[in-house]
């Protein structure tokens, strides 16, 4: 059985969110990953990812017409990663 790391889990459910056409920010990232990850963990593994370049942050337009900093896939370094990741071992979950 293969256990995806802490970082890897994120990525997948970022990715999750980008397959479906919906922006992401942390509080939403947070909300989805309840009971499996907890927010200090999701904090810790954003800046993880966006240290190997996989994401990255842009201010946007979240929930409700609110501000804030969308979390994105980088198109060249992150999304081949993760898209082969999440085929392989999240999306069977």
């Amino acid at each position: 059985m293969f256990v995806l790391s802490n970082d890897l889990k994120v990525a997948c459910k970022i990715y999750e969110f980008h397959l479906k056409g919906e922006r992401v920010w942390f509080s939403k990232l947070v909300e989805s990953l309840a009971g499996i990850l907890t927010k200090n963990e999701v904090a810790h593994c954003i800046c993880t990812l966006e240290d190997w370049m996989i994401i990255y942050g842009e201010y946007g337009k979240t929930a409700e017409g609110r501000a804030g900093r969308l979390i994105l896939i980088d198109e060249d370094v992150g999304l081949p990663i993760i898209k082969d990741c999440y085929e392989k071992h999240w999306e069977k979950k």
